[in-house]
């Protein structure tokens, strides 16, 4: 890691859980680094590419290309309202996805206006357990949970009939997540 580059930002006050992660997502288009502050309860809005060089830090244990403090960055509580312990994110369009540890709940905002607004949610029966979350590039959810020591898609029959046809079936998970996922608000 020799041509590695840390820049700090301590400005950003981010309370931990215990035993619970605080996932990250970047969104590349953007330079919008999302961060579940899990014992905050709530979501940060962090801008990479802003902030001044304050000074030098001495790496420890490795050597690095730089290693600095920096100053003045952008950021912003994005998100906190109606969060217990938010522990996996997400981005997939202009959709921000969050698992929360607590509730066990599969939350979906609308990131393309702000205020961001919540679109939904999906009980996974989870509580206490959910931590990771990833929708893959079919629109498949998968989360982790912890308890289990398992990773589960979502594709099941759980949330209703949504589509109207009488059944309550994987149709009905397709409907609703390509709708959270897909529509225009």
């Amino acid at each position: 890691h020799s041509d590695g580059k840390v820049w700090r930002y301590d400005e950003v006050d981010i309370a931990r859980e215990e035993g619970i992660p605080s996932h990250m997502i970047l969104d590349d288009d953007s330079g919008f680094l999302y961060i579940a502050d899990t014992g905050n309860q709530r979501i940060l809005k962090f801008n990479v590419n802003s902030g001044n060089y304050s000074y030098d830090l001495s790496p420890y244990g490795e050597s690095l290309a730089e290693y600095f403090m920096m100053e003045n960055a952008d950021w912003e509580i994005y998100i906190n309202q109606d969060l217990e312990k938010p522990s996996g994110i997400d981005i997939y369009n202009d959709r921000l996805i969050v698992s929360d540890y607590s509730s066990g709940d599969i939350i979906f905002y609308d990131i393309s206006i702000y205020p961001p607004t919540e679109l939904g949610r999906i009980n996974t029966g989870s509580q206490n357990n959910i931590m990771g979350i990833k929708i893959d590039s079919n629109q498949k959810i998968w989360y982790v949970n912890y308890q289990n020591n398992s990773l589960i898609r979502v594709d099941n029959n759980e949330l209703g009939d949504i589509n109207g046809d009488g059944d309550v079936n994987v149709g009905d998970v397709v409907v609703l997540v390509d709708y959270i996922l897909n529509s225009e608000t």
